[in-house]
């Protein structure tokens, strides 16, 4: 499951914070031709700023250029802010699984109940980092309530999500 919610702070700038857990499941065979099978819990926290810059309006509405950094924090198991355990902000920095992400993408209005968008993505965790295709296609049912796909596809890792937006406007 997850939870994503964004505040806008003027017309052009949002924060913005996700909270996601994800059953990975993964198979493969080692260098001794070994079958290992993984079942892991794996847990994401983002943190962020983002910025809309209006490119130009259509017959069918806005088509925007989005822009977003956040810090992100995944961890295997339980959820930690930092590599120890510790809740303080100051063991952010021990933890090697945290980092950031930068993406940026093009989204608009393809009808007026359909919402695209597409772009890229780069994201830093400690020693691992990745480019990634990220698209989302939101299905509008009525003025507040809609339905959401997203894919955040890289060299590594793909997820793809459904899921359900209420907008509180």
């Amino acid at each position: 499951f997850a939870l994503k919610g964004s505040l806008a702070l003027s017309e052009q700038v949002f924060t913005f914070a996700n909270y996601s857990e994800t059953d990975a499941d993964a198979s493969f065979r080692d260098g001794n031709n070994a079958a290992i099978t993984s079942d892991q819990d794996v847990k994401r926290f983002d943190l962020g700023l983002g910025l809309r810059a209006p490119l130009n309006t259509n017959s069918t509405g806005q088509t925007d250029l989005v822009g977003r950094i956040a810090y992100t924090d995944i961890d295997y198991g339980d959820f930690d802010f930092g590599a120890s355990g510790n809740p303080a902000v100051s063991d952010l920095d021990d933890d090697n699984s945290d980092g950031y992400f930068a993406d940026a993408a093009v989204r608009t209005e393809l009808t007026d109940r359909l919402e695209g968008s597409a772009g890229l993505r780069y994201t830093d965790i400690e020693r691992a980092d990745n480019v990634s295709f990220i698209g989302n296609l939101l299905f509008s049912l009525t003025p507040d309530w809609g339905l959401n796909f997203e894919v955040d596809a890289g060299d590594e890792i793909g997820v793809y999500s459904l899921g359900v937006r209420y907008d509180f406007n």
